[in-house]
Parts: structure tokens; C-alpha cells; sequence
């Protein structure tokens, strides 16, 4: 059949279009062909399925989110040493097979609900000594399920922590699908008797990416790993990877097998299906693109059920500005077996405090340093468990002021920016729903913060609240007849999405509770008058660590029977009257009770101390402040302390050790100063996004923070 004149014209421009685009195509590839060559790197690029899509496919194939800013800061697993470690060692070839087949995870960022899972299945067949098991296990039930990412991004370690808590059934009960718009729902009858869970995952590596660390846990299983990917790493084609050329496209998750000692690099399965790389796997020169750091580790055993027996409940310390405390936390084993335990310092938003009180203290979600709360926040009060089984019309009742951003300016589905509501879980704490108050009604049926993807906290529309400002304190009635069971907890919640917060607005100062109380008629089943935070459940998704916390022996082994001590840093050095709460979070490989948190509140009053030799008004002791804005894009600001006269150097470090730019080199008088850091290497030369580590160094002094570029 003939075509029409303008049906040929229309034909030949699209054949043009995509010639041309096979033509920059071919560029690319030539000139990473050609940096391979430049560098004397060992590895080979060509055409793949990957680097076919567009920019836009190829960044919905990543999504690994930093653990870091979610979760606060991590210790390092201190594992036992395997003695001699081998010139090399692969899990698909150890006397055996040990590791799953290569699965695709298709046009969605899910790539660390695949990392993390493939170390389960993994974990799984050399804990039972069953190479030849088929266990699969399914990712879209994390995806669907677990609220925990999503195919904007996730991070395995969110994943393997809802292993630990609830398991995942096999992939025959939830098929993978593809798509975080699946509901739970639709997993098969019957799941719930097939799940695998883990005794408790932590890090074996953190900034410093040490390769015998890596190795050592290697010799028990495969381990899950992020790094950031270049424009580059999708026409590898084989060979022993390392960045040669091109910008950063986001973070991406693994599961590492093995190593080589020749080529110096880790073998990796990819989840881009077995037709990508060297058939679904590459190899990585170590140290490349992050790749070292923040390695995750699924516990090698468990400890038989017993629970972590602390020396504190809790710990409540009084200092004056300025003041230190070093105090000591003993753990003792119970168990027949060798505990382990990784220990994280959170910051809670949710504490006692005078400011706003109802009447003495009230429980406050807020930060006292900026008066309010900040953003990306997600905090959580549970109540203990309660067996309300028995009782007859159970209320939960409590009096709340609330000053958080208006609501106005959403566009559908959302009528909300910031904001509170309460869930209620009558599984003990398994699953939680939101719950509808008998007064006063949420003033929101959609709210951003819980819901939005990529601002918020990923939850989904339809998440309803209270936000604005409510103008005094009023009581607020929750019935909990329709929710009568033997395991209820009962969740105060608090979100914040990324853009606006209280250092934008002072009069956003957050959300305040108190007279706390369930009731069954006359019978009172809790209460509690915002004087303690000691009766309830903490937990952060976002909030970050404790700026004025930090834990000696953090994570570590402990023998049957016997104690161990960890040591909780507590300074009120450059922070301003008030009460602050966080709390040290530990993850361990009990099977009953893997987690563990352990409140801690500090006091800070005005300091009244005697003048040391400093100049009138000279800080009182080395200080390294907290880079803002983190992360940053274009610059940032570090503040920095010097007490008396001498000789500093306040420099950028990436997190091999080896340095980017110096910031000051010289000698400081007493006193406070800042820099500014351009995200330029000392050549000028752009840095590359990712995590870089700011160092202030003298004589017997060195303090470090972490800052973060995303361009």
C-alpha cells in the first residue's frame, strides 16, 4: 500500500529522530569506552538492555535511600574473626550453591527490597545447610505490606528490620508485580503460617569502608550492599567495575557473594535479571562508588528467646551548660548462646517539658533547641499493651494543643501539610490503623506529610489528622469499643513533610499532650500527666541522632552469662537550657525482643561555673557544629569553636580517608567562626554527590561531622 506524501514526510523525520538519538547513544558509549581505556580500567561497556532506556527508566531501576537520615546513626557489628581469610571465595560455587537465582525488579526502585531479601534467601539455605533449597521469597509483599519504601527508593535495612519483626512469605503467596499500588490485601490466604524472619541484622561496616570487615562476614553468608551509580555503570558488559565516566544518578542495593583478591573486588548480584551484566552479577573494585560503606549483615545465630537485661530502665541526667557526663550501661547475656547487639543513639521529639504546659510538665513533640519541630519528622508515643478483651466501653481520652503549618495550598488528594493522629494495633503492635476521635474531628482527611511519595513519608492519601493550630488546649475522645482485644497499643503520631517547619515559621512550636489516661467506666487501665516519658514506646523515622549522645562500645558479642559495658557520652556543651529527650535503640538477635529502647533524658539548666582562662565570652571547648544546610546542594555553612589560640586545620574528607579540600589552615584566636564549603574539590573541580566527612583538627583535638551533597 502506498503512504500519502505527509505520511512518508512524517516517516523519514522519525527515522532521522532516531538515528540521531542511536548517535548520541553511540557517543556515550564511545566515551566511556574511551575513559576505560584513558584509566587502564579492567572492564568492558557495550549496548545493554539497561543502557537502551531512557534517563527517566533508568533512574526508576534505582532508590536506594540513606539509612542514615531515617534512622540516626548505626554502630558497627564486631564480629569474631574467621582467622585466615582465602585469596577468594564465591557463595554460588562454595561446595555448593548458596544463592537464589537472579531476579528482575523491573521498571521500579525496589532494588533494596531485592538486596535485602536475597540476603534472607541466602542466609536461609547455609543456616539450614540446604544448598538445594528453592526458597523464594517475595518482595512484593515487602513493597505492598511492610510501609516501609517503595518504587521511589527504600533501603535494605528498613527491609531486613521488618523481616526481624514480622517475616515475609514465599513469593507464591505475592507474586511480584512491579508496582508499589498493589494492596496488601491481595497477598494469598495463608501467608501469615509461611513467613521467614531473621534473629536481627547490623552493620559490618559504616563511613570507613573496611574490606577485611566485609570479608569476615562473607565467611558466614552473603551481605547486602549500596552504592552510588554513574552514568557509566549501565553499559557494563563485564569485567571488574570501577567509574570512569559521567554524572550521579542515584543510590542503588546489592547483594555482595564474594570477593577476589587478584582483581581486588567484590562479586555482586544485581536484580536487573540474568540477561544484564555478567549474567545478572558484576564485579566492583573495592572502594568504588561507596560501595564499602554501610554493609548490612543478618545475624549468624540467635540467642534462644531470652531477653537483653539492662542495668537502667532509663536515664535521667542534670547538667549545667557546659557540663559532661560519661555513664556506664551494663548488658548481661541470660542466654545459653553468644549475644549480639547493635546500639543506635535517636533523637525523640516527644518528651516532658515546661514550655506550654498544661500545668507543671507536659509531654512536648518538639525540639527545644529550634523551639518547634523540624522537618522530614516522624515520631511515635505508644502506650503499653493493653488486654481490653474484657472491658465493656473503653475510652482513650487526653488533653492536646497543637500549633503546627496551616493546611491551606494542597492540591487533591491532599488538604494537609504537617500534622497528629492516633493509631490504634490490636496485634500487639503488628499492624496499626488509623483511628477516627469521638471529639474533636480531624481537621484533615489527607494529610502530605504521611502520605506524599518523595516529601513525605510515603504512606498514600487517604492518612486524615489535625494540623493548623487549634488555639489552646482541649480534650480530645477516642472510643475503643470497636477495637477490643487482649494486645492493644495505642500510637500518638507526628509527621512533617520536607519543606516547611518550625525554623521557618517560630510559631509552629509542635504538639503538646498530657492527662493521658484509658478508662473502662470508673476503672482507669492507664494514665499518665506528662511528667515521664518512662511508661511509653519510642520510635523515630525520621528526627535523626542525638546531637548531644554518643555511645562507646556500641555494638559487639557478649558470652553466655556474662556482662558487657557500654559507655552513653553525655554532653550540655553549647546547648541551651531545657529538657531533651532521645533514646539508644538496640537491635540484637533475640528471637522475642530484638529490639530494646532505652530512654534517655537530659536536663540542662544555665550554667553558673567559674571563668577558666579563656578570654570573656571564648568558648569553653573545641567544638565542630552541625554543617547547614544538610544535605546540601550548591554550598553549606560549618560552624566551628576554637577555646583558646592555636594552630588548626578544619578540612573535607571522602570516605576512603584521602582529602577533597582544606577549608582553614592556620592559627585561631579564642573564639567561634564558620566556614563555607562550595562542593568543589581543592582543584575546583566539582565533587560528586554523596556522604564527605568535615574534620577539625589541633594538637590532641579531632572532631568530625558528616555532611552530605545531592546535586
Amino acid at each position: 500500500m502506498k503512504r500519502s506524501f505527509s505520511a512518508l514526510l512524517r516517516y523519514l523525520l522519525l527515522t532521522a529522530v532516531m538515528g540521531q538519538a542511536g548517535l548520541y547513544a553511540q557517543t556515550d558509549l564511545d566515551r566511556i569506552r574511551e575513559a576505560i581505556a584513558r584509566s587502564g580500567a579492567k572492564w568492558t561497556a557495550g549496548d545493554t538492555r539497561v543502557s537502551r532506556l531512557s534517563p527517566e527508566e533508568r533512574l526508576r531501576m534505582l532508590g536506594t535511600r540513606s539509612f542514615e537520615g531515617r534512622l540516626g546513626k548505626a554502630a558497627q557489628l564486631v564480629l569474631p574473626s574467621a582467622g585466615t581469610l582465602p585469596d577468594s571465595l564465591d557463595w554460588r560455587d562454595n561446595d555448593g550453591s548458596w544463592v537464589t537465582p537472579v531476579r528482575n525488579q523491573e521498571d521500579c526502585g525496589s532494588c533494596w527490597a531485592f538486596s535485602a531479601t536475597a540476603q534472607v534467601e541466602s542466609w536461609y539455605k547455609i543456616h539450614t545447610g540446604d544448598a538445594g533449597s528453592d526458597i523464594d521469597l517475595s518482595e512484593q509483599f515487602i513493597l505492598s505490606c511492610a510501609n516501609v519504601g517503595s518504587c521511589a527508593g527504600g533501603n535494605p535495612g528498613e527491609a531486613l528490620s521488618y523481616y526481624r519483626r514480622y517475616g515475609v512469605p514465599p513469593e507464591s503467596y505475592f507474586p511480584y508485580q512491579g508496582s508499589d499500588g498493589i494492596a496488601c490485601s491481595e497477598a494469598a490466604e495463608g501467608w501469615e503460617n509461611e513467613v521467614v524472619t531473621i534473629p536481627g541484622w547490623g552493620f559490618v561496616t559504616k563511613e570507613e569502608g573496611l574490606v577485611d570487615n566485609i570479608k569476615n562476614a562473607l565467611m558466614y553468608h552473603p551481605v547486602s550492599a549500596s552504592y552510588d551509580v554513574y552514568s557509566d555503570f549501565s553499559y557494563y558488559t563485564g569485567g571488574v567495575y570501577e567509574y570512569v565516566w559521567g554524572t550521579y544518578q542515584a543510590g542503588h542495593a546489592v547483594l555482595i557473594v564474594g570477593w577476589n583478591d587478584a582483581d581486588s573486588c567484590w562479586i555482586c548480584k544485581n536484580s536487573w535479571g540474568n540477561w544484564w551484566g555478567e549474567n545478572g552479577y558484576f564485579r566492583i573494585k573495592w572502594g568504588q562508588c561507596g560501595i564499602d560503606s554501610d554493609v548490612m549483615f543478618i545475624y549468624d545465630g540467635v540467642t534462644g528467646g531470652n531477653s537483653i537485661e539492662l542495668s537502667e530502665s532509663s536515664v535521667s541526667v542534670e547538667l549545667q551548660q557546659g557540663e559532661q557526663l560519661r555513664k556506664t550501661i551494663t548488658i548481661t547475656n541470660p542466654n545459653a548462646a553468644v549475644f549480639e547487639y547493635s546500639a543506635i543513639d535517636l533523637q525523640s521529639a516527644f518528651h516532658p517539658d515546661q514550655f506550654n504546659a498544661w500545668e507543671g510538665y507536659s509531654i512536648w513533640c518538639g525540639d527545644p533547641e529550634i523551639g518547634g519541630y523540624g522537618n522530614h519528622w516522624l515520631q511515635y508515643l505508644d502506650l503499653p499493651e493493653l488486654d481490653l478483651s474484657g472491658t465493656s466501653a473503653p475510652v482513650f481520652s487526653l488533653k492536646a494543643l497543637w500549633n503546627i503549618e496551616d493546611p491551606g495550598g494542597t492540591d487533591p488528594p491532599w488538604d494537609g501539610w504537617d500534622g497528629w493522629n492516633v493509631w490504634v494495633s490490636t496485634d500487639g503492635g503488628a499492624h496499626f490503623s488509623v483511628a477516627q476521635p469521638a471529639a474533636p474531628a480531624y481537621t484533615c482527611s489527607s494529610l502530605w506529610s504521611f502520605g506524599e511519595a518523595d516529601q513525605g513519608w510515603d504512606m498514600g492519601p487517604g492518612i486524615p489528622g489535625w494540623a493548623g493550630k487549634n488555639g489552646g488546649w482541649e480534650d480530645v475522645l477516642f472510643d475503643l469499643s470497636s477495637r477490643r482485644s487482649d494486645r492493644v497499643v495505642i500510637r500518638i503520631a507526628f509527621a512533617s513533610d520536607m519543606g516547611f517547619c518550625s525554623e521557618d515559621d517560630p510559631s509552629f512550636n509542635g504538639l503538646f499532650l498530657d492527662n493521658i489516661v484509658v478508662r473502662d467506666g470508673a476503672s482507669v487501665l492507664f494514665e499518665q500527666y506528662g511528667d515521664s516519658i518512662r511508661d511509653f514506646t519510642l520510635s523515630v523515622e525520621g528526627g535523626g541522632a542525638v546531637s548531644w549522645l554518643e555511645i562507646e562500645n556500641a555494638a559487639g558479642r557478649v558470652a553466655a552469662g556474662a556482662p558487657n559495658d557500654i559507655y552513653l557520652n553525655i554532653s550540655a556543651a553549647g546547648v541551651t537550657p531545657g529538657t531533651y529527650a532521645g533514646f539508644v535503640h538496640f537491635m540484637t538477635n533475640d528471637t522475642l525482643s530484638g529490639t530494646r529502647n532505652l530512654p534517655v533524658v537530659l536536663n540542662v539548666n544555665e550554667g553558673n561555673r567559674v571563668e577558666d582562662t579563656a578570654p570573656s565570652g571564648a568558648p569553653k571547648e573545641w567544638c565542630l557544629g552541625h554543617a547547614y544546610p544538610n544535605p546540601f546542594n550548591s554550598s553549606t555553612v560549618i560552624p566551628y569553636s576554637v577555646p583558646g589560640q592555636a594552630q588548626v586545620s578544619l578540612a573535607v574528607f571522602d570516605l576512603r580517608g584521602r582529602i577533597v579540600t582544606t577549608l582553614f589552615q592556620g592559627v585561631r584566636a579564642a573564639g567561634s567562626y564558620t566556614a563555607e564549603w562550595n562542593g568543589r574539590t581543592a582543584g575546583g573541580q566539582p565533587a560528586g554527590s554523596g556522604l564527605y566527612l568535615i574534620r577539625l583538627q589541633s594538637a590532641g583535638t579531632v572532631l568530625t561531622r558528616k555532611v552530605t551533597m545531592i546535586k
